[in-house]
């Protein structure tokens, strides 16, 4: 799968290369080339598929054959690997809780999804990554649980003093 620049100045990446890289170089943000949109089918039975089995053909979907099945299905179920309760508030609202993860953050599922793409590619380089993230909430959190013993990635969070919200 390649993404483009949105501002159309910057080179086409890969799905791993937009990964590592964050931005385009003429600071634009990374968008597929093209969206390969799920059959009816999928939609219709949502209601009978695991979050994990839904979240591996939307990922599919914009990684294509970068990681292979085997290899994202497993990415994916150590990221997902905790409920995300629907609630009925009533009968046509319902609420989704995304915050029974390890921080207790909606950010775990991507920070983990994250974390097991990036040490997938490192780890089929036999790279290493060092990350540096500043935050004053609860992404710190998330990214710590996320990136928490992933191999060949070492990351450091930064904490404004007094400013932690």
């Amino acid at each position: 799968m390649n993404y483009y620049s949105t501002k159309r100045s910057a080179p086409i990446a890969n799905f791993e290369e937009a990964i590592f890289k964050g931005l385009p170089a003429d600071n634009g943000l990374y968008f597929p080339e093209h969206i390969v949109p799920l059959p009816a089918s999928f939609w219709e039975s949502d209601a009978e598929t695991s979050l994990p089995e839904m979240a591996y053909h939307i990922a599919k979907g914009f990684i294509g054959d970068e990681i292979c099945e085997t290899d994202l299905r497993n990415i994916i179920s150590d990221a997902i690997n905790f409920e995300a309760p629907l609630i009925e508030l009533d009968e046509q609202i319902h609420c989704l809780e995304l915050f029974h993860g390890p921080s207790m953050a909606f950010k775990d599922f991507g920070g983990r999804f994250m974390a097991g793409v990036m040490s997938h590619f490192l780890k089929s380089k036999n790279s290493k990554i060092n990350i540096l993230v500043a935050t004053s909430g609860d992404t710190g959190g998330a990214v710590a649980q996320g990136f928490f013993k992933k191999d060949n990635i070492q990351v450091t969070i930064l904490y404004p003093k007094g400013k932690v919200s």
